[in-house]
């Protein structure tokens, strides 16, 4: 296996260049339709390609993290781990304490695995999918 250099860093949702790429994956990846990115939104770029981005969902009463997409051949979970790290880097630094996210009851049993291992409690199930939150320090 050969390392990738990966850089990670903040933009601004609104008026990034990055947007178009990020526009794209969500395309690409068929997560419905597009919608307004919000604070913060990490991206992840190879050889001058966004290859992830992980954004959250505007909202008045919560931080809502989403959507986490990492597009690479073979193991994405290092790409979608980092991208993890600095979002709640972000989250740390503007004072939050928690957030929550949602997985598809149709994601890789891996990263199902993975949401367990990080400590996350489930607060909302539907047909499609499980509400998580997220506990983080400094």
């Amino acid at each position: 296996m050969k390392p990738q250099r990966t850089t990670y860093r903040l933009i601004n949702e609104k008026t990034a260049p990055e947007v178009p790429a990020i526009e794209y994956l969500w395309k690409k990846h068929k997560i419905g339709p597009i919608k307004p990115l919000g604070f913060p939104t990490i991206v992840a770029e190879r050889e001058k390609r966004i290859i992830g981005f992980l954004s959250s969902r505007p909202s008045k009463e919560m931080v809502a993290a989403g959507p986490l997409v990492v597009d690479v051949e073979g193991n994405r979970a290092f790409v979608a781990m980092r991208l993890v790290d600095f979002y709640e880097k972000v989250l740390v630094s503007a004072g939050v304490t928690l957030y929550t996210f949602r997985v598809s009851k149709t994601a890789p049993k891996s990263w199902l695995n993975t949401i367990d291992e990080m400590l996350c409690r489930p607060y909302n199930e539907t047909d499609k999918a499980v509400s998580y939150t997220r506990y983080i320090e400094g």
